[in-house]
């Protein structure tokens, strides 16, 4: 377990050791010509994918996944590291919610059909889409699954975004009769309550939420545009993440991985038009972000998850410049740069284990014709 660093920390000048670690790649990837990480667990499991389908790397050791129907297809880890996704039946062409074991043997599977796992709860209750429309619903093997639903506005549709421990989800609802778009938390009993929407933007997304029930979302004037306004909800109601000194926008990294435990966020906040050149950390208790130091040269770079601890991952992206990649790790205010696979040149980072795992994706584009390619292979990098 990591001793979790106070923030205040990343303002004092760097004085930890830059931290140390090798590209390795899971198991059977090593002879797939083309695999990546789908996802990486608080525990450190991965889940990869290769042209042979999905598989899991748990404690230095590939576990295959099994599915009744020889067929499934694992989309997700729980923070526990148990797959989550559909299997499907190539008989009725019909995919039914399923769950599995770390140890790849199959949990649990929801009997109605056109449905799939979307976030599965380390007790193993799962937020399944399930029918025509893809409602959305709580399911708990052994009993009936519960419909979400929003009393408050009808016949709202949801977008799910994320599901915590306690069984509360985080999501949009969209507003047949106006249009609007409502954030939402959603309860363990299946019962969606609307939070407050803070004024300006056109564009509302909700990407996380925690075990405490802090939801993540942003606010801006079209999907396209990544300089947004992050918002935090504590309850209902909405608090707008600050801008840095100077900044013209502070906008939190889409997905799950932008908010940890505690409640701190990860994002961008800076000047002008180049959003991704400003990594910031907002602290779970409020007040001014926290900058990350960058590395030399000012490179293009993405944050991409932060863990319990308030370790970052992230990489550079320099695109066609001739200069390679470098996977990216911040912890404690040092910043760490760790290099690719042989004969690769371009990174991606997928997420960030609690244990300092990172998973992601070493690439090298090939030019087929006219029309190049990123031919990648899973990799992850263990920071030490």
């Amino acid at each position: 377990m990591l001793t979790a660093l106070p923030l205040v920390a990343l303002l004092l000048p760097v004085t930890a050791d830059a931290a140390t670690a090798s590209p390795t790649v899971p198991g059977s990837a090593v002879f797939a010509p083309v695999s990546r990480v789908i996802d990486v667990a608080a525990d450190g499991s991965l889940l990869f994918a290769t042209n042979g389908g999905t598989a899991l790397w748990v404690d230095g050791r590939e576990k295959a996944i099994a599915s009744p129907s020889k067929n499934g297809d694992a989309l997700g880890l729980s923070d526990q590291g148990a797959p989550y996704g559909y299997a499907w039946d190539p008989a009725t062409a019909q995919s039914r919610a399923q769950t599995w074991r770390r140890d790849g043997g199959v949990a649990a599977t929801f009997p109605e059909p056109d449905s799939t796992v979307r976030f599965l709860a380390n007790d193993g209750t799962a937020l399944i889409s399930r029918g025509p429309g893809a409602r959305f619903a709580l399911w708990t093997p052994g009993s009936p699954a519960v419909d979400l639903t929003v009393p408050e506005l009808g016949d709202a549709v949801l977008t799910v975004s994320d599901m915590n421990n306690r069984h509360e989800v985080a999501a949009v609802a969209h507003e047949f009769g106006t249009g609007r778009d409502h954030p939402v938390r959603c309860s363990a009993a299946g019962v969606c309550q609307v939070l407050s929407t803070p004024a300006g933007g056109e564009f509302l997304a909700v990407h996380a939420i925690n075990d405490t029930g802090r939801v993540l979302g942003s606010l801006g004037d079209n999907p396209s545009d990544p300089a947004r306004r992050g918002v935090v909800w504590d309850g209902t109601a909405a608090r707008l993440l600050p801008t840095a000194a100077g900044a013209s926008y502070a906008s939190p990294v889409e997905g799950r991985g932008a908010l940890n435990a505690r409640g701190d966020v990860l994002g961008y906040s800076g000047p002008g038009t180049r959003v991704f050149d400003s990594p910031v950390v907002w602290p779970a208790a409020g007040g001014a972000p926290v900058p990350l130091a960058k590395p030399s040269g000012n490179p293009s770079l993405r944050v991409t998850a932060i863990n319990d601890s308030g370790d970052v991952a992230g990489y550079t992206s320099l695109g066609d410049v001739a200069a390679s990649d470098k996977v990216l790790f911040w912890r404690g205010g040092a910043l760490s740069q760790f290099a690719l696979l042989p004969l690769r040149n371009r990174a991606g980072v997928t997420g960030l284990s609690n244990t300092g795992r990172i998973g992601g994706l070493s690439s090298v584009k090939i030019d087929i014709g006219p029309w190049p390619a990123l031919v990648g292979q899973a990799t992850y990098w263990d920071a030490r």
